[in-house]
């Protein structure tokens, strides 16, 4: 026999002894959970309970209420069937109707269950809407603001934390202008000494080294840029275990809570860290053991005959290390297959081609003005203006189509003819989508075309002086502390300006007659492009830088190098 006993513990094991004493049955067994809730039946003196009844042979328990048992109708009707199978009576002082040692029991069990399964439900019901109309107020948080903001309780306003938001620009710097990888912007992190979120709490057990997850979730939580973010879109369910999970079930829009963080990181910044990881989970990950310092623009290569992307090679005695085109070495079966032909860029010598590229982000960086005037001479912008005014108007068309076959398959009652229409309009669909792409890709062409050489200009102004020999000095100095980088400050600067995450690109070619100045008969020159041309082996190469110039952007990538000891005016 076993007494089990909840709230008021003396009371509650007195009146289990009187019972028991009434009934002339030996002394109980007292399993107490005290200031335990009776919600969960994971519960140290609960369990003991069911272990022993298995076990020792009970004649009874004995309760004071039934939600002292559970308050959950499938708990309290499981442990009854448990204690049924071995016999053992169950019996509630407060509550003789439901003990089972009556005629009434079972039945009324099962409804004094569903009554204290209610009555929690209601509680939970008041308790939530409660929440939720301080959360839709601003007067609570759901859960803790991220890592950055606080709560104040006296404005109910959320605000920066000074502190920790400039450990976030700090992370954001080293991941997008380091050109650090998470693991290593972690590593950095600790190394420097920076405090950890949980070290910041003034938590007793905090670690001080930074965790990659942490440092992930500060990347990629976009509530950082001071959107509207909204909590409690989706739906929880429970396991066999009693565990709450996250579903990817989405809850009403009614029910979502709408939050908006003050801005600390710019969006742009945001979005170009969020295409940097996902350029870098394409990123081929063979290494060259031996050649750390090697393949300098591994990353950022790409051919201009076929426009595949040049991978690197070395020979068996590694003497001849190098950047070949994939259509290059491929088989005639292989060709066969992607319906491609031989490309004929030759194999290159990886230092040469490393070179002339450092060479070219270097003359970007110094003189920016002249390389944008020669780039903006070379593009069609008529051309691209005339693609745009075609395209708009077979948007406008198919636009027009769609929304007829739309209206057509609305009214349509045949199945034969609804499924034809169906088809017809889903082939609209398509074309509109394509085509709205295509005009999107142009329209952000020719806008990049117009503002590219404003860009440049402000870029150039940076570097302006009243005195022409000092803004000269200050030129010469900035190349010579670039080009004395380590190397693998070189490769994320390459990187850093060209972003290749962003669609930035060098595309490699041979230097052709055009290049050189062939004259034409009457004694014209064939091209007014620039020639940025450099001999490789034999042969001469042309390096094209094509990327989306942002200049602050390089101003924070060149003074972020402890090497360069000037400052730059980042107006």
């Amino acid at each position: 026999m076993a007494g089990f006993s909840g709230i008021r513990i003396k009371d509650q094991e007195n009146k289990i002894k009187d019972e028991t004493t009434s009934r002339k049955w030996d002394k109980p067994i007292m399993y107490i959970d005290d200031g335990i809730s009776g919600k969960s039946t994971n519960r140290p003196a609960l369990q003991q309970l069911v272990k022993d009844f298995k076990t020792e042979g009970f004649h009874a328990i004995i309760f004071t209420k039934l939600d002292r048992l559970a308050r959950n109708l499938r708990d309290t009707l499981n442990f009854y069937h448990e204690a049924e199978k071995f016999g053992v009576k169950m019996i509630c002082l407060d509550s003789p109707i439901i003990s089972t040692d009556g005629p009434m029991g079972s039945v009324m069990l099962q409804i004094m269950g569903a009554f204290a399964q209610f009555e929690r439900d209601l509680i939970r019901s008041r308790t939530t809407a409660g929440r939720m109309h301080k959360w839709k107020k601003g007067e609570a948080l759901m859960g803790h603001p991220p890592f950055g903001y606080y709560l104040d309780k006296t404005t109910f306003t959320i605000k920066i934390n000074k502190q920790k938001s400039e450990i976030i620009h700090k992370i954001y710097n080293l991941y997008l202008n380091n050109r650090l990888s998470i693991l290593d912007v972690a590593g950095k992190l600790t190394d420097d000494g920076v405090p950890t979120p949980s070290a910041l709490l003034g938590r007793k057990d905090a670690s001080s080294h930074w965790n990659v997850n942490t440092v992930r979730e500060i990347l990629r939580n976009e509530a950082y840029t001071g959107i509207l973010i909204h909590y409690n879109q989706y739906k929880f369910k429970s396991n066999d275990k009693n565990r709450v999970l996250k579903t990817k079930e989405k809850k009403d829009k009614k029910d979502w809570v709408p939050v908006q963080f003050p801005k600390i990181i710019e969006k742009e910044q945001f979005d170009l860290v969020q295409a940097k990881i996902q350029h870098n989970k394409v990123i081929p990950k063979k290494k060259h053991s031996g050649l750390e310092n090697k393949f300098m623009a591994e990353n950022v290569l790409k051919c201009r005959h076929c426009g595949a992307k040049l991978y690197k090679q070395t020979t068996g005695a590694r003497n001849f290390i190098y950047y070949a085109c994939p259509w290059r070495r491929a088989s005639a079966k292989q060709l066969k297959a992607r319906n491609k032909e031989k490309c004929h860029l030759p194999f290159l010598n990886s230092d040469k081609v490393d070179f002339a590229v450092f060479n070219q982000v270097v003359n970007l960086i110094i003189k920016p003005k002249e390389y944008v005037e020669e780039w903006v001479k070379s593009k069609p912008t008529e051309e691209l203006k005339t693609k745009i005014l075609s395209l708009t108007n077979k948007k406008t068309s198919l636009q027009e189509k769609l929304s007829r076959a739309v209206k057509i398959e609305i009214n349509a009652h045949n199945p034969e003819l609804l499924t034809l229409y169906s088809q017809e309009r889903e082939k609209i669909e398509k074309e509109y989508n394509s085509v709205s792409r295509t005009l999107n890709t142009a329209q952000n062409e020719l806008s990049f075309h117009n503002h590219k050489l404003k860009k440049l200009e402000e870029f150039q102004n940076i570097f302006n002086h009243p005195k022409r020999e000092h803004t000269m000095r200050m030129k010469i100095a900035l190349k010579t502390a670039l080009h004395k980088l380590p190397f693998e400050d070189k490769k994320k600067l390459v990187e850093a300006v060209i972003s290749p995450e962003t669609g930035g690109q060098v595309y490699i070619r041979e230097l052709d007659e055009y290049d050189i100045g062939v004259s034409k008969k009457d004694g014209s020159n064939k091209s007014s492009k620039p020639v940025h041309g450099n001999k490789v082996g034999e042969r001469e190469i042309m390096v094209e830088l094509d990327f989306t110039l942002q200049p602050h952007r390089i101003i924070d990538i060149i003074s972020s190098h402890n090497d360069i000891v000037f400052k730059l005016d980042k107006r």
